[in-house]
């Protein structure tokens, strides 16, 4: 289990030049710590029972000389702890190119696009042609590319095969975090509103793992699992 939307999002980037060397000093200063530690939880949890103080608003207690104190009450609940849980290291795998003409007299426009990670970078030699935005291999093979540069759909895109030798050759696994509503009309301003979260990841070839109810707007239980 793991709290999907508070997961590292891809930075944007403002602070250098396009085409800017993996290797630079500037580069190095930006994406050094991309990677961040995560706690993940397991699926088993077990039942502990927690003892707190509240104040006990019910039996105020009135003085002779006016003075009103508030007695305190304990009282027992019982939570779920993660059975178990292990800590992994989490990076985006792309980072938002931005740089706005205002600071550079050599472009009419903004140039922004999606860009590989420092590590799919430096691990495949990646590199840029005459096109921004495209991700090339050293032997000339398109790898990667901010799809929004031909066409309308808001993803960046990277070749199975090159990927797979990335994840295989610095010992990496790929994880897709969804997140995602669902709404029920049913005439005038009534409806039912759910949110939902999951993460989704490969496994030999398959797309494994399931999307929970997180939040609803009417009286339900927390989470559902609809694997």
């Amino acid at each position: 289990n793991a709290n999907v939307e508070q997961l590292p999002q891809p930075s944007e980037v403002y602070q250098l030049f396009n085409r800017e060397y993996s290797w630079s000093q500037g580069y190095n200063s930006i994406f050094k710590n991309h990677w961040v530690e995560y706690e993940l939880e397991s699926d088993e949890y077990r039942t502990e029972t927690v003892k707190c103080e509240f104040p006990d608003y019910e039996h105020i207690i009135y003085g002779e000389d006016g003075d009103v104190s508030v007695p305190m009450i304990k009282k027992e609940f019982q939570k779920k702890v993660p059975i178990d849980s292990k800590f992994v290291k989490i990076a985006p795998a792309c980072s938002y190119f931005l740089w706005e003409e205002e600071y550079d007299a050599s472009q009419e426009e903004t140039t922004s696009f999606y860009m590989p990670c420092y590590d799919l970078i430096k691990s495949m030699s990646l590199r840029q042609k005459d096109s921004d935005g495209f991700f090339y291999s050293p032997d000339d093979e398109l790898v990667c590319f901010d799809y929004r540069l031909i066409g309308d759909h808001n993803c960046f895109l990277i070749r199975m095969d090159f990927l797979k030798d990335f994840l295989e050759k610095e010992k990496l696994q790929i994880c897709w975090k969804c997140i995602g509503e669902k709404q029920y009309f049913l005439g005038g301003h009534e409806q039912i509103w759910s949110r939902w979260n999951g993460l989704i990841y490969e496994d030999n070839g398959r797309l494994k793992g399931e999307l929970k109810k997180v939040e609803k707007n009417s009286f339900h239980q927390k989470y559902y699992n609809i694997s």
